[in-house]
């Protein structure tokens, strides 16, 4: 959608479709981007790719590329408790509240006004501690006969309108070590390695992530 051309494959079933992290270069008024469809991490537990496995790649992502510039937050119906986890995960604890999200709401191909209840659905995320700085409420999908081709245009524009009014001109780049290092907090060590004592202590706390999951997923990154 944001690239202007099908190119990731998409699926309206319940499972995440996602299972492999793949990029995309795409120009949004004379700037290049590189837009990454990451794996899906999952609203419940029958989907296709483990949380844990998700979590682990998006980190070696994070850890690999040359810098995040926008954290983009697609989210269909009522927000669960993982999305605001992950929101969490992602925002404060992988990225330090430095990189800004926005939000994206799908699903709407029934409505006729996109925006309509856009205030209230900012009000529902900021008391779930999910602070985005923007919302698009779109239609992401143009309808198997081209029904909703108009509100899938006009939510094309939008998106992209977005990305480029919001994303940050200084880059956020960690290194492992680094950001290993500065993911600290004053609790408990745990001793699962000389590494994830700090880590381990900010994930469980904020998110209250398993830590045999927590493990898997930062041995899987390391």
């Amino acid at each position: 959608m944001i690239l202007g051309k099908d190119v990731a494959q998409v699926s309206s079933s319940p499972l995440s479709y996602t299972s492999r992290t793949k990029g995309y270069e795409t120009i949004i008024d004379g700037t290049a981007f590189c837009i990454y469809d990451t794996m899906g991490l999952n609203e419940g537990d029958a989907g296709r790719v483990p949380h844990w496995k998700a979590m682990s790649e998006l980190l070696t992502l994070i850890w690999q590329l040359n810098g995040i510039s926008l954290l983009v937050c697609c989210m269909r119906g009522s927000i669960t408790g993982n999305c605001q986890k992950n929101w969490i995960s992602i925002g404060k604890i992988m990225c330090r509240k430095k990189v800004p999200i926005i939000a994206v709401r799908t699903g709407l191909e029934l409505e006729e006004n996109l925006d309509k209840g856009r205030d209230e659905m900012m009000k529902v995320l900021k008391a779930h501690r999910m602070h985005p700085k923007d919302l698009a409420c779109v239609v992401s999908f143009p309808g198997n006969h081209n029904q909703h081709r108009e509100l899938y245009e006009q939510s094309q524009r939008k998106l992209r309108t977005l990305i480029a009014g919001s994303y940050s001109r200084k880059f956020l780049w960690l290194e492992k070590e680094k950001w290993l290092d500065g993911t600290s907090h004053k609790v408990a060590f745990r001793p699962i390695s000389r590494f994830f004592g700090s880590v381990f202590d900010v994930f469980v706390k904020e998110i209250g992530m398993p830590e045999d999951e927590l493990k898997e997923t930062l041995q899987q990154s390391l």
